[in-house]
């Protein structure tokens, strides 16, 4: 029956199970009379199945009561695991009768000795109901067939199973997953799990006994063995010391020549993926066209001290206001930014600016910022660079504008906004 999982009671976690998951009244009966009789804590399983907390003494005659009564036996995490499935044809999401499929699998794997455990999942559809893509062989129905991916693992950080083929017909898929098992025996070493011999070995086995539903399942496997990683043999020690040339040590596989036509059949590979449609562009343009005319020329520092159109001067008697002196005639870019604010005739005069109180956009498509005591910043969008920012800074306040796919960002006074497109 393969190695006992022990508990730390000293118990023996043992295994019972029918294929698919399909228990009748017979089984649970036999069930229910072998805990009665045996004093037995039953648990169900996460994938459909029952485990008993047995004293190591009691695992035979347990085991040959319930394979009477038409369960199988093993003990807990050992050997190959019935596939688990869906409920397969009865689901009207279903592409593939995943649960036939489980129960033909279960019959056409009978009687493997497993180098390790090895656990089947298999869906009717893309829902994936049963999480199958973290167990060593995961097989989701399509409108065209079963797809297989192999090399799963259920661990803390899950790793998922990998594509291997797809459109494998109904009446061949037994003999497709045997074949894949009949691979993973034949390279895994004891305690191998799939995810192991995937990445000890290469796809490249894998593929060859998926055949031609590998790959793309385009069947020309010639081309999806050429493209396919070939794992690299691991270097024989040659007894030469360090002062030997690198040439006198690489092995004929790794060479330069190697490397550079393992290379140039991977990118010619890449090239042949179809590249997807920009889903941005349509976004990024209607930005572009609902902007007024950009400046010339932008300059490229990161942050803009920018002059004021005009002077302020507000009650001085509070403490959240900062006061410093601006010339009323210094020359603005009129399409960067400007402030504006209550005349004053005198040449110099303190402009103080306090919190922001609201925000819109003129019939120009610019931003109005207004503040507190009556002044107010315009801001042109067409100043700050799609997927970029631009800090401005005036009357001691720092503003940051940022421009995405959805529209505009502001960052003031340790607020952030959002201005949408179709606001602007």
């Amino acid at each position: 029956m393969g190695t006992p999982f022990k508990l730390k009671n000293g118990s023996v976690a043992l295994l019972a199970e029918v294929p698919g998951g399909l228990y009748n009244s017979a089984h649970l009966k036999k069930l229910a009379a072998v805990s009665e009789q045996h004093s037995v804590i039953m648990k169900a399983t996460e994938d459909q199945r029952i485990v008993m907390f047995v004293v190591p003494e009691q695992v035979e005659s347990i085991s040959r009561d319930l394979t009477s009564g038409g369960l199988a036996v093993r003990h807990y995490q050992d050997g190959v695991h019935q596939p688990v499935a869906c409920i397969g044809a009865l689901c009207p999401e279903s592409k593939q009768d995943a649960l036939k499929a489980s129960l033909d699998i279960t019959e056409g794997l009978a009687g493997i000795e497993a180098v390790a455990a090895l656990k089947i999942g298999i869906n009717g559809c893309a829902s994936c109901c049963v999480p199958c893509h973290t167990l060593d062989i995961a097989i989701v129905g399509q409108e065209e067939g079963y797809r297989i991916s192999l090399g799963g693992r259920q661990m803390i950080v899950p790793e998922l199973a990998s594509f291997a083929a797809e459109g494998i017909p109904a009446s061949e898929l037994v003999d497709k997953v045997r074949a894949v098992v009949d691979v993973w025996k034949e390279h895994g070493q004891p305690g191998e799990r799939m995810q192991g011999v995937v990445e000890r070995i290469g796809m490249t086995p894998f593929i060859e006994a998926l055949a031609p539903y590998s790959g793309d399942a385009s069947g020309n496997l010639d081309q999806i063995l050429d493209t396919a990683p070939v794992p690299m043999e691991p270097l024989a020690p040659t007894g030469l010391e360090q002062t030997g040339s690198a040439s006198e040590v690489v092995p004929e596989s790794i060479t330069e020549d190697a490397l550079e036509s393992t290379m140039a059949a991977s990118m010619e590979a890449e090239a042949a993926v179809p590249v997807p449609a920009d889903e941005n562009a349509s976004a990024r343009n209607e930005i572009l066209d609902s902007l007024p005319e950009a400046v010339a020329e932008i300059a490229p520092e990161p942050e803009a001290d920018v002059a004021l159109e005009s002077s302020f001067e507000p009650p001085m008697n509070s403490d959240s206001m900062t006061d410093f002196q601006v010339a009323p005639e210094v020359e603005v870019e009129s399409n960067v930014l400007s402030f504006n604010g209550a005349m004053d005739e005198s040449p110099i005069a303190p402009v103080s600016i306090e919190y922001l109180e609201g925000m819109e956009i003129d019939p120009s498509g610019k931003f109005v910022f207004s503040f507190g005591g009556g002044a107010s910043i315009t801001v042109d969008p067409a100043i700050i660079p799609f997927g970029g920012s631009r800090v401005l800074k005036f009357a001691g306040k720092e503003l940051t504008v940022r421009a995405d796919g959805k529209g505009f960002n502001i960052d003031v006074d340790g607020l952030s906004f959002h201005m949408p497109l179709n606001a602007a």
